[in-house]
């Protein structure tokens, strides 16, 4: 059985494109109120919130809508963080952030501040954080495979 991606119509910078293939019979693009992913059908046990880049997570750590949302992802069964970069990035940060140097004195956050505070957010809320670097994409697509394959969430 093939899936359909929905992909939220808010989801534009750096967000995947799901092909059809063997496994995945089309993407849609939708509103979606929590999250950036998720698959027909599976709208209400299953979504996925991308992360790109350590910049942006520097950012999100501090935005009370960002906490919103980690407080909806508790009304699925299985949610996602997949964050695009690895735990060394952010052990590095702000290198390879994204952020201009001439800007690095002015940031309010550093490496350990955005630890601690997604080891609160893993600690607070049931939402499984996954560390893909650029492996994200297929580490989504194996996501709704098992989803789909398995038969887990119904």
């Amino acid at each position: 059985m093939k899936y359909i991606v929905i992909k939220d119509n808010q989801e534009k910078v750096n967000g995947w494109t799901f092909e059809k293939s063997d496994f995945c019979d089309n993407m849609v693009i939708q509103h979606l109120k929590t999250g950036d992913y998720t698959l027909l059908g599976y709208e209400k046990d299953f979504i996925i919130e991308k992360k790109s880049s350590t910049s942006e997570i520097s950012k999100n750590i501090f935005d009370p809508a960002f906490e919103r949302e980690l407080q909806r992802m508790e009304n699925f069964k299985y949610s996602f963080v997949i964050c695009c970069f690895t735990l060394d990035d952010v052990f590095s940060f702000p290198l390879n952030s994204k952020i201009p140097q001439k800007y690095w004195r002015k940031l309010r956050v550093n490496k350990h501040i955005i630890l601690k505070k997604i080891n609160e957010f893993q600690l607070k809320y049931k939402t499984k954080w996954i560390f893909a670097g650029d492996h994200g994409k297929w580490v989504v697509e194996d996501l709704f495979k098992m989803v789909i394959n398995l038969g887990r969430f119904k």
